[in-house]
């Protein structure tokens, strides 16, 4: 839809180096504030995976550090 022109989508910011390389699509930034998320893991204490989830924790910290100032809004228009 988006391509025929009939739609817009949201992107994850992993994705638009890859799905901007389409030449009929703007892609565009939010203005700040821009939307963000928080990720969770859950697991119950008597859970045999507990060990496991703290390694996937921490290695999502080391990936994805809490941003304290956002990037300059950008605007990629490919034609």
């Amino acid at each position: 839809m988006v391509l025929s022109g009939a739609g817009v989508t949201l992107l994850p910011e992993l994705a638009v180096p890859i799905d901007a390389r389409v030449k009929e699509l703007c892609v565009r930034a939010f203005a700040d504030p821009a939307p963000g998320r928080t990720v969770g893991l859950i697991w119950r204490k008597i859970s045999p995976i507990g060990a496991a989830m703290r390694q996937i924790a921490a290695t999502l910290r080391r990936a994805y550090p809490v941003r304290t100032a956002r990037k300059p809004a950008r605007s990629r228009k490919r034609q």
